[in-house]
């Protein structure tokens, strides 16, 4: 992950470092690279094979998670 990132909040940068860093999200984030919310569609997956956190315990559902950030993070792995 590029350290270089200004995150808007450490909810989203710990959402994008699990990404980023576990091969099992990371591959689920590939593939929902497609498409205009990427997020979204990680979160839908995530969901669907029992994971509402991160190891950190951050929920994927977090209201203060910045979505365009994270859709552009996913967009560019």
């Amino acid at each position: 992950m590029n350290d270089n990132i200004k995150w808007t909040n450490d909810a989203t940068q710990n959402v994008a470092k699990w990404i980023d860093r576990d091969p099992a999200f990371y591959n689920v984030a590939v593939n929902c690279q497609k498409g205009r919310q990427p997020y979204i569609n990680l979160r839908s997956w995530m969901k669907e094979l029992g994971f509402h956190k991160t190891p950190d315990q951050v929920s994927f559902w977090d209201e203060s998670l910045d979505i365009k950030q994270l859709n552009f993070f996913i967009k560019e792995l």
